[in-house]
């Protein structure tokens, strides 16, 4: 009985071994090897930082958090390769949103990426799962499911 309950605790902890927790002000490029992304508290990409996602990397959001870009977000992920951003908790509308600020850099870009179970922030003008405000990044090849409000919200976008 011991020696099985130390193979279970090996394994468990070989499992979880590529989890990546985050919070706070993040950049730098997230990867597959990396993923899962479990985000913990609100991310914000500064004015002057960049944060690349990698195709297949997962974002999951363990509570009612949120993502605002002030800077460059480059999410591409691949036709049979998407990016997920989602809630750890599946089915539940968990998470908040993504939201472009009109300081975000219209260079930004979410393609093939899975926006799953998100909300709204709750607060003007943030009303959909992805939020743009006064600011335009490209949006494409990327799906909406199993949102509380509206997938995508633009004010003053060209998106």
């Amino acid at each position: 009985m011991k020696k099985l309950s130390i193979i279970f605790l090996l394994s468990s902890s070989f499992i979880f071994a590529d989890t990546t927790f985050v919070s706070g002000s993040v950049n730098g490029t997230w990867t597959a090897a990396g993923s899962p992304y479990i985000v913990t508290n609100n991310l914000i990409i500064q004015p002057s930082d960049t944060l690349n996602i990698d195709p297949g990397v997962n974002v999951l959001f363990a509570g009612e958090y949120r993502m605002d870009v002030f800077g460059l977000l480059k999410a591409n992920g691949a036709n049979d390769n998407h990016i997920t951003f989602a809630s750890t908790d599946a089915g539940s509308f968990r998470w908040h949103s993504l939201n472009f600020s009109d300081e975000s850099n219209d260079s930004s870009s979410l393609n093939y990426c899975s926006f799953q179970n998100g909300s709204e922030s709750g607060y003007e003008p943030y009303h959909g799962m992805i939020n743009c405000n006064n600011s335009s990044p490209t949006i494409s090849n990327s799906t909406f499911n199993d949102h509380n409000k509206r997938g995508i919200h633009l004010k003053n976008s060209n998106s």
